[in-house]
């Protein structure tokens, strides 16, 4: 009888996979090394993502996606402002731990001119689900400098 597999459930395995190995070896690592990792053949992640391009793709979505929701969540809380606003930074200082694990990817996604607009994008997203605009251009402080006396 054929093996029944859940393709959520195995692609999240291959994430969790991607982001192990990409913290072991580095930015660079191969789908070779993804796949034995995830205790599979190289051909059989094909089967649930196109290349090592939308694997990684994948993996920043899935960290960047848990950051909307942590914020989506804090702006849904009916409690108190200092109470959501604890509950949020707790939430995101666990989100670090997850982070680490595929930091050098994620810092070199970020890196590229996609990467940053993928990540503008989750922020615009956060602010939005807050109900938080951009800063108003006059808030921003401009340093004054001033002579010595």
């Amino acid at each position: 009888m054929p093996k029944i597999v859940d393709p959520q459930k195995k692609r999240e395995e291959l994430l969790r996979a991607a982001a192990a190995t990409f913290a072991r070896v580095g930015p660079r690592a191969s789908l070779d090394q993804v796949a034995a990792r995830a205790g599979m053949r190289k051909s059989s992640i094909y089967h649930y993502f196109a290349g090592r391009e939308a694997l990684t793709a994948a993996l920043v979505d899935s960290l960047l996606g848990r950051e909307r929701e942590l914020f989506a969540e804090a702006a849904a809380d009916s409690a108190p402002a200092g109470q959501r606003l604890d509950h949020l930074v707790d939430s995101l200082t666990a989100l670090l731990s997850q982070w680490s694990e595929a930091g050098m990817l994620l810092l070199d996604f970020v890196r590229e001119p996609r990467g940053r607009r993928r990540m503008r994008d989750t922020l615009r997203a956060a602010r939005g689900a807050l109900g938080v605009g951009p800063p108003p251009k006059e808030s921003i402080r401009r340093p004054v400098f001033r002579p010595a006396v």
